[in-house]
């Protein structure tokens, strides 16, 4: 986990290995997202 500030909300990545599926910005977690539980206590933890 990784947390930062954005400077713009505009989507750019710099994929040289060809990991990433995609990259957004979205307002609810999605279900499907990977270690979803451990971010949304790290959210609550520190924005709610």
């Amino acid at each position: 986990m990784f947390e930062a500030r954005a400077e713009t909300t505009a989507v750019s990545v710099s994929d040289p290995d060809g990991e990433i599926s995609e990259a957004r910005w979205f307002e609810t977690l999605p279900e499907d997202t990977r270690d979803r539980e451990e971010i949304l206590r790290w959210r609550d933890r520190f924005f709610d």
